[in-house]
């Protein structure tokens, strides 16, 4: 389970108690986020993220992979997968995307406006994606003040905020990045993959869903009305029975194609 900015594993904990007594649950803290810290060389860069995020797969010496990705997740999680081809057997998408944002308006201004150094400062300075967009971004229900705490204890002073700040730069800055996802995406994007998908995000909108279907065309697609950018947060019952049954469903199907051959 693969977080997205400002959040970290916390995000999931609703739905790993929903999910942990069928299938093992692994949620990472990226460095810089959670309870994670980069060594001091560490430059907080999508590139990295990624590939530190194979490494991390290595060590675990997992198999048979089912990757649940949000936000940043999407990316750096779907890179993985191209590096260590046949580690991952499903995949499961939920307000993310998979492609270079440049040109996009929208993500053109928030990666310049928020990536360049005035911005980063101010983010570092008055931890905006927390205080405000963690909130905000939660349509279902209402943050409460105990979650609140937790996320604001990890990104308590600026430096544990750096993290953060960086990677909104990155969302065209690492242009070159998403362009070799891309080249690389095909045999990734005939996975098996579900996207769950919160319909009232104004990030990740409709838009990025109908791509996402596009790119990846063995897909289901649950759309979780009233839910905004955090589904497994903002609706964590309903984002869980959406694994459940489609990997129940689709285990099902492999099943019978076993047994037709």
């Amino acid at each position: 389970m693969l977080h997205s900015n400002p959040v970290w594993s916390f995000v999931y904990r609703d739905v790993i108690t929903a999910l942990r007594t069928q299938f093992r649950c692994i949620a990472l803290d990226f460095p810089g986020f959670g309870l994670s810290t980069g060594a001091p060389d560490y430059r907080h860069h999508a590139d990295e993220h990624a590939e530190l995020l194979v490494s991390f797969l290595d060590h675990l010496n997992l198999s048979e992979v089912t990757l649940i990705a949000h936000g940043w997740g999407g990316p750096l999680g779907l890179y993985a997968a191209e590096q260590r081809p046949g580690l991952f057997d499903r995949l499961i998408l939920t307000n993310t995307w998979a492609w270079p944002l440049n040109g996009d308006l929208f993500s053109e201004v928030a990666s310049r406006g928020m990536g360049n150094p005035v911005g980063r400062a101010l983010m570092r300075q008055f931890n905006p994606l927390v205080n405000y967009f963690i909130p905000t971004a939660h349509k279902r229900r209402k943050v409460s003040a105990a979650e609140m705490v937790h996320y604001r204890n990890t990104t308590s002073t600026p430096e544990q905020r750096r993290a953060s700040a960086i990677q909104p730069g990155d969302l065209v800055g690492a242009r070159a990045f998403f362009v070799d996802l891309v080249d690389r995406l095909g045999p990734v994007a005939k996975l098996p993959t579900l996207i769950v998908w919160g319909d009232t995000d104004l990030i990740f909108t409709d838009k990025y869903r109908k791509r996402l279907e596009r790119t990846f065309p063995n897909h289901s697609t649950t759309v979780l009305e009233g839910v905004g950018h955090y589904p497994m947060s903002d609706a964590p019952e309903e984002f869980a029975a959406a694994i459940r049954d489609w990997q129940t469903h689709s285990r099902r199907v492999d099943d019978s194609e076993i047994h037709d051959h």
